[in-house]
């Protein structure tokens, strides 16, 4: 299972590549993926890691928010944002390798670290799992609210709205987890999490094929 929480980033990242990857995006990948490495290394040799964690929802719903999803993605893309000096297009597409190189570091340290001698199926197959599917989905969040500036502005609460969710949903979920919630909880918040992105993408697909079919038809 730990074999699984450390691959699950590079996996995922080298299917991208191989799917719809370009050498454009090399300078993003080592971007995230350095940044990675070295907010890693910062922690670990220089921070205090040994928490003591408090039976408070809200008090774990916000650390690990902030722990684990608004300092690696909004501060990481949002600086790459303010340094990059290409277009919005090209920006929006490049928050995948950005954003899932700088996990394939950090999502196995936070896991895995602390003081913890075994680890729950939660933490090892679960969250890795999780973790990806909020990286995909923000990543198609962020090249909406692009399309959304070059085109309809009035459809860009959609992009942004997602964007919140999927941001807050990890830790929503591992907060219920912490607490220890009947398991059907955050279990249920889990499936949610997950199947919703790849039914709607499998109905976007259908709906492609189906305009497709009726554009030859006509």
């Amino acid at each position: 299972m730990t074999i699984f929480a450390i691959s699950i980033m590079p996996l995922c990242l080298i299917l991208w590549a191989l799917t719809y990857g370009e050498k454009k995006y090399t300078i993003a990948f080592f971007t995230g993926l350095l940044s990675g490495v070295a907010v890693t290394a910062f922690k670990g040799f220089f921070t205090f890691i040994h928490r003591i964690t408090p039976y408070s929802f809200a008090d774990n719903f916000v650390y690990l928010l902030v722990r684990e999803a608004v300092l690696p993605v909004v501060i990481l893309y949002g600086i790459y944002l303010l340094i990059s000096h290409d277009d919005l297009e090209f920006k929006a597409k490049s928050f995948f390798p950005l954003v899932s190189a700088f996990y394939i570091t950090f999502l196995p340290f936070i896991i895995l670290s602390g003081n913890k001698a075994i680890h729950t199926h939660f933490e090892l197959f679960l969250k890795p799992v999780i973790m990806e599917i909020m990286i995909f989905v923000l990543a198609g969040a962020v090249k909406e609210f692009a399309a959304c500036l070059k085109g309809n502005k009035k459809l860009i609460f959609i992009p942004v709205l997602i964007f919140l969710i999927y941001i807050a949903g990890p830790a929503l979920i591992e907060a219920a987890f912490t607490i220890h919630m009947a398991p059907v909880v955050y279990i249920s918040a889990s499936a949610a999490y997950i199947l919703l992105p790849a039914i709607s993408l499998v109905l976007l697909s259908l709906k492609g094929k189906k305009t497709e079919e009726t554009e030859e038809n006509s």
